[in-house]
């Protein structure tokens, strides 16, 4: 069995806030802000909005452990990197509503300290989880 089929297994943190926001024609002004956000500013072109946050890396890893970022969104995908990697998305899927969440697999861009940016390519970002999977 898959260990990702082992739901009880997977250990789920919500990285609902705080986050900085930025648009692209201001840059150096960064806002506060928390999950859910609607950006009516991102349906214009891709990276007109960023969201950023912090945090450190989570501990208990193991070799075969795998540490991913999973985003609930409407619209485009978004693009999403850590420690300035942009991440290849590992799984797409469309729940019944009309929210997509994309997968990220961060493992091999870990550090003790990380940096997550979020270009946003639709109207909404609802959710982000990180997502340890022993």
């Amino acid at each position: 069995m898959d260990v990702r089929d082992d739901v009880t297994s997977v250990h789920e943190i919500r990285l609902a806030g705080p986050w900085e926001f930025t648009r692209a024609e201001s840059p150096d002004s960064p806002q506060r802000c928390t999950l859910p956000i609607a950006v009516d500013e991102a349906r214009q072109a891709p990276g007109a909005v960023t969201l950023t946050r912090r945090f450190h890396r989570p501990t208990g890893l193991d070799a075969g452990s795998q540490v991913r970022i999973a985003v609930d969104f409407r619209g485009d995908t978004p693009l999403v990197a850590v420690n300035g990697v942009l991440l290849d998305m590992c799984e797409c899927s469309v729940p019944a509503s009309e929210t997509q969440q994309a997968e990220f697999n961060i493992t091999g861009a870990l550090r003790d300290f990380n940096t997550l940016t979020i270009d946003v390519r639709g109207p909404q970002i609802s959710n982000v989880l990180l997502r340890i999977i022993p």
